[in-house]
């Protein structure tokens, strides 16, 4: 099966980012459930590290690279 339209949903980065903390902190405090046992190293790859990855996507290469069948 193949996607006719791939649609990138970018919201504003300071946005992101206070989601992206705002779930760090409720996850830490218990407050929500979480799969994996969060660290201040998970939160500054979050915020960092993948900011990359979503820069390399402006081109297009790095998200369709994984759906060439």
């Amino acid at each position: 099966m193949k996607a006719d339209f791939i649609f990138i949903i970018k919201p504003n980065k300071l946005v992101r980012d206070f989601r992206v903390t705002w779930r760090f902190i409720k996850t830490r405090m218990g407050i929500e459930e979480w799969n994996y046992k969060q660290s201040l190293k998970n939160l500054y790859q979050m915020l960092f590290i993948n900011i990359q990855e979503h820069l390399s996507a402006k081109t297009g290469r790095h998200l369709t690279s994984h759906y060439n069948g």
